[in-house]
């Protein structure tokens, strides 16, 4: 799956993202998170201060995100893993290197859908 130029821009580095998940009895929770970057189609994120976002992710992984600028509205779902070394972990940490946050986790999103809010269509 392709993601469309636009959409790629938005979720680039250190884009704001507001970040929704959802427990395993469906109590929503949204909060905004930088992008740490898409690779291979695949969102990154890094977890600094998690709490019941975290709580959320490993009860169900599950989520949906949106990006948005002046012009442009998106909507993003898929699933997520976790990371807490490795490649992933590994990203983040160097990406987080000389600034005021340290990161716990790595959350990767593999996107599965993706809608034009403006256009009310979906695009992936």
């Amino acid at each position: 799956m392709k993601l469309p130029v636009k959409v790629k821009k938005l979720l680039g580095k250190n884009k704001l993202i507001v970040f929704g998940t959802s427990s395993k009895k469906g109590e929503p929770n949204n909060i905004v998170v930088a992008s740490c970057g898409i690779y291979n189609n695949d969102i990154l994120i890094a977890d600094c201060q998690m709490k019941k976002t975290l709580k959320n992710l490993r009860e169900n992984s599950n989520v949906s995100l949106c990006v948005m600028d002046k012009k442009n509205y998106f909507q993003i779902k898929g699933k997520t893993q976790y990371f807490t070394k490795g490649n992933w972990f590994n990203i983040v940490e160097k990406m987080l290197t000389g600034t005021p946050y340290q990161p716990k986790g790595a959350v990767v999103i593999k996107i599965k859908e993706g809608y034009d809010l403006n256009k009310c269509k979906k695009i992936i």
